[in-house]
């Protein structure tokens, strides 16, 4: 097969899709997978949870130190645009409390289905892009079946986490093919693995919870939200939306009371005078911490030891135990379990109001493929959306 075409778009996810609804120009759009959207059709565990109702000013603060790059696209194709988008092809929406936005069935095929439907352009599935040339006219793409010319080229193949999607990476070697820089890649939106045994606590959930990440002895971030501890480390949306800061071998401070150290101090010394009587482990059942965590973090301390009898060093214990406990983070997620790649293309190669490469203006590069990633609660499929938008748009109006 020998197809020629204004536009190829390669990768059929949220992304690639929705450009494929925007381009109004000739394109084909190329899936190596058997189908479309699989990773979409998982995503809010199958309910498909595509933007967030928050205001437009909150929204840019999602995406960590790249919220700068995302402002003009998720501007020119907002939340509201997306709920409108779908409502034009039938699907109505429903906002949760928590402000996620969800189809109105809670179904990722009705999103799914919206996107394909009435599709101007054909998707060719099983198609494994295996190599990229620059011509004068334009580009010329091999695959596993056949070869493909365009003047254009949109890039929406996702990052390289779940895998089983069909996201392993392939954009980045495009990208390389084609000379555009790549960041490190790391896992985002994922769990974390750390040096200590919590398996006693697993299930154990705390709101609000503080704490700092500190790499090579110095403080990177402070880090705040709902914790959960697991079997063999701790996720909950502190650790989860703050992935994207996390590396191996950071020291993760975390404090259990949500008081400073010296305040803490004040508040133990104020319970041994007016609870003077009592136990260390009933004293403490004051700061209404879960029993099994409570156990856990007076560990090596005669916990029936009353209460007033505490020495020096013990008390630093408990404030060490309670105010700064340190983890080590042995591993950020994985593959297979990460929501989203953290890194990508080099945005400082990409323009922000076109997603199109610097060096070459009919390269574009859309959706998780970027340097982009945003919190969890529709905040990547959002972008995918609106970097697809805004490619598009480009697109149509360029006739070169």
């Amino acid at each position: 097969m020998n197809k020629k075409t204004d536009v190829i778009i390669i990768g059929a996810g949220a992304s690639g899709l929705m450009a494929a609804n925007q381009v109004n120009k000739s394109a084909i759009v190329l899936e190596k997978n058997s189908q479309a959207g699989i990773k979409l059709l998982i995503s809010g565990a199958g309910q498909c949870n595509y933007t967030n109702n928050i205001s437009l000013k909150e929204f840019f603060n999602k995406y960590g130190e790249h919220k700068r790059f995302v402002r003009y696209g998720l501007s020119k194709f907002t939340n509201k645009d997306s709920i409108k988008f779908f409502e034009q092809k039938g699907i109505k929406s429903t906002v949760r409390e928590d402000q996620k936005v969800f189809p109105a069935s809670f179904k990722a095929e009705k999103v799914f289905n919206a996107l394909l439907r009435d599709l101007k352009h054909p998707i060719v599935y099983n198609t494994k892009v295996t190599g990229i040339e620059k011509t004068n006219k334009g580009f010329i793409v091999n695959s596993t079946t056949g070869i493909y010319e365009s003047k254009k080229l949109i890039i929406a193949t996702g990052g390289q986490t779940y895998p089983h999607t069909g996201s392993t990476g392939d954009g980045y070697n495009l990208a390389r093919i084609l000379e555009i820089p790549v960041t490190k890649l790391y896992n985002g939106l994922c769990s974390i693995e750390i040096d200590k045994d919590l398996s006693s606590l697993s299930g154990i959930t705390l709101k609000d919870i503080i704490g700092n990440i500190y790499r090579d002895n110095k403080k990177v971030k402070e880090i705040i939200g709902d914790l959960l501890i697991t079997h063999n480390g701790l996720s909950g949306p502190m650790i989860i939306n703050n992935a994207r800061d996390l590396r191996a071998n950071d020291s993760l401070k975390i404090n259990f009371v949500g008081i400073r150290y010296q305040d803490f101090d004040e508040k133990l010394i104020k319970l041994s005078q007016e609870h003077s009587k009592k136990d260390i482990i009933n004293a403490l059942r004051i700061l209404n911490l879960p029993n099994r965590l409570l156990e856990f973090l007076i560990k090596g301390i005669d916990k029936h030891k009353n209460i007033a009898s505490l020495t020096k060093k013990e008390r630093k214990l408990i404030l060490d135990a309670f105010v700064r406990n340190t983890f080590e983070v042995l591993k950020v997620g994985t593959l297979k379990n990460s929501m989203v790649t953290v890194g990508g293309i080099d945005l400082n190669a990409i323009n922000k109001k076109t997603m199109a490469a610097k060096k070459d203006s009919n390269i574009y590069f859309i959706g998780e493929v970027l340097d982009v990633d945003g919190d969890t609660g529709g905040f990547n499929i959002q972008w995918a959306f609106s970097s697809a938008y805004l490619a598009s748009e480009d697109v149509n109006k360029n006739s070169n």
